[in-house]
């Protein structure tokens, strides 16, 4: 999938936590400059805003529930049966 996408007038922007200077999402603890050093800070929400040529709209607090276990199903990447097969001759 994209970084962003623009869709029937939805734009719509996936973002790593990592970019959103997010130390541990699960516990919602972000990571912040603290007389220059990085220092972990707990959070409630992050602020999403949009920057035009006129100024700096706020838009919504993005807010999730903090969690322990990861839900995640494991499954094959597209493409993955010709990178084995290449595998596959050069090995042979």
């Amino acid at each position: 999938m994209a970084t962003w996408s623009l869709r029937d007038k939805v734009f719509e922007l996936r973002m790593p936590w990592s970019m959103l200077v997010m130390g541990d999402p699960s516990s919602k603890t972000a990571v912040v400059p603290v007389d220059g050093r990085p220092t972990a800070r707990q959070v409630d929400a992050i602020g999403i805003s949009l920057a035009t040529g006129t100024g700096v709209q706020p838009l919504v607090d993005l807010t999730w529930d903090a969690w322990n276990k990861a839900l995640a199903t494991e499954r094959v990447k597209a493409g993955a049966d010709q990178i084995a097969a290449a595998w596959r001759d050069v090995s042979d």
